[in-house]
């Protein structure tokens, strides 16, 4: 009964996969390369800090033991994965990670949206989460601006995360910067919106753990509804 019921909860949730990437690649998705069908890297441990043109992933990173960045394929959903380690010994930074550089043509919410899942934990850990942030001009390394959190004051998301698949969604205000170092929101620009990076950093070396990241979407919202983490009609665990 149980390996049925399982079986029924693992196609239920291919079907979620399927009906929300056809739904994403309709949707003006800011995130064009959403599936990684253009990611050239196999596994980088940096350090490697090139920040490409704009429309593709790319792997941030200042030394070689920060991240290991890979890229894979899971045969359970059918698609192209990334995957951010960590272990006991990384020394890694909240400001890199693996990003994808874009821009939008218009200001409001955006909802970035993604399935995340932990392969693999070290033992003495009980979670792991992924920080997720969006820098903007990441090229300009000498200054640190990220827009602000539509639901609360802050710039970032510390995103726990399950060992099955699970789709998460945190929503951004593409009109609002917050200044961490000040405690402000200030006013964003079209220059602002015009070049940015949405960043997921695996930065704790404590919960040292492979985490495989699918699915990406940044959509502006035209509703009233500003969510934050695990979507619970989404989170069948495999």
């Amino acid at each position: 009964m149980r390996t049925e019921l399982k079986s029924i909860k693992t196609r239920l949730f291919l079907i979620i996969i399927v009906f929300n990437s056809y739904f994403v690649s309709a949707q003006n998705n800011l995130i064009e390369d959403y599936n990684f069908e253009t990611v050239s890297f196999d596994t980088i441990a940096g350090p490697v800090t090139t920040v490409p043109q704009p429309g593709m992933w790319y792997p941030y990173l200042t030394n070689q033991n920060q991240n290991v960045i890979y890229a894979g394929f899971d045969s359970l959903m059918n698609t192209k994965l990334i995957g951010i380690k960590t272990g006991l010994s990384s020394n890694p930074s909240w400001l890199c990670g693996l990003a994808f550089r874009t821009k939008a043509p218009e200001s409001g919410v955006y909802r970035l949206g993604f399935y995340a899942r932990i392969a693999d934990m070290d033992s003495t850990a009980s979670n792991a989460y992924l920080r997720v942030f969006i820098r903007i001009k990441d090229s300009k390394k000498d200054e640190v601006k990220l827009f602000a959190r539509a639901d609360l004051q802050n710039n970032y998301k510390d995103q726990f995360l399950t060992r099955g698949w699970a789709y998460y969604a945190i929503d951004f205000d593409l009109d609002k910067i917050y200044n961490t170092a000040g405690s402000q929101i200030l006013q964003a620009t079209n220059d602002d919106r015009s070049d940015f990076s949405v960043y997921f950093a695996n930065i704790s070396s404590v919960r040292a753990a492979d985490i495989q990241l699918a699915n990406v979407s940044l959509i502006k919202l035209t509703g009233d509804i500003i969510t934050d983490g695990l979507f619970d009609n989404s989170s069948l665990k495999i």
